[in-house]
């Protein structure tokens, strides 16, 4: 289960009061490849990064939360791969378990708090720039400050699951947590066409690609997750060139 959270007139009246200057949203273009970032929460490492669209490991210790905050510019999806937890929004406040997420479309404020042990999410970001975060409220401390820098990081421990290596980039499963994740790439329509029917997964999130009705309008785009059954029932669908998509199936 996929559920999409839009932007409210609150989420955008406190963005508007925090009075971010869009220079303090920039991307850096740090290559954060190769580290983890420690947080009062636990740690979050990225795991793939194409043009478009950057893929995130969230470890939660229980009872913690991430701060209340947004991306102004960028479209998230949050995907439970182990463990329970709950996430409010200023609007909402809602338990997920493995399986289930949200699609967060940018400004909508929201966090994560982990209900049990060995909590582990998922998140995708569209675009990939790490800056755009705005801070409403933290446990500890940090409303109104920016993304982690460099004294928060930690090296990188290879034997974590990832898809940095080139040859197991795509179509090599990995296993976060109580859940399989794979990335697949299909350099057009036919090719996925193809492989639609022997791809099992419960939740799909689109890393490249944009796909179009038979009027041309555009019906999924790049940072879009749904479940994978309704994708798979839109393969009339066409793209507009090579589709990358991240498949969840839980265990």
């Amino acid at each position: 289960m996929i559920k999409r959270l839009t932007v409210s007139e609150e989420d955008q009246k406190h963005l508007v009061a925090a009075q971010i200057e869009p220079a303090d949203l920039a991307d850096d273009f740090f290559d954060y490849a190769r580290v983890v970032i420690n947080k009062p929460w636990g740690h979050e490492y990225l795991v793939f990064r194409n043009d478009y669209t950057a893929v995130w490991i969230l470890h939660i210790k229980k009872g913690f939360r991430t701060s209340m905050h947004c991306h102004p510019n960028k479209k998230t999806t949050l995907a439970v791969l182990a463990g329970i937890v709950k996430c409010p929004t200023l609007r909402t406040e809602e338990t997920l378990v493995k399986g289930q997420g949200y699609l967060i479309d940018k400004g909508v404020f929201h966090a994560t708090e982990a209900l049990s042990d060995n909590v582990v999410v998922l998140e995708t970001e569209t675009p990939t720039n790490k800056k755009d975060l705005v801070r409403l409220h933290d446990h500890y401390g940090r409303q109104g400050q920016g993304y982690e820098g460099s004294e928060f990081h930690a090296r990188f421990d290879n034997s974590m699951p990832h898809f940095h290596k080139h040859n197991e980039r795509y179509h090599h499963g990995k296993r976060f947590g109580d859940s399989h994740v794979t990335i697949v790439r299909y350099p057009n329509d036919y090719f996925l066409s193809g492989a639609l029917p022997f791809l099992d997964a419960d939740i799909a999130c689109v890393l490249k690609g944009n796909f179009y009705d038979s009027e041309k309008k555009r019906i999924i785009e790049v940072g879009d997750a749904m479940h994978w059954s309704d994708f798979k029932k839109q393969s009339h669908l066409e793209c507009d060139g090579e589709s990358e998509f991240l498949l969840i199936k839980t265990i």
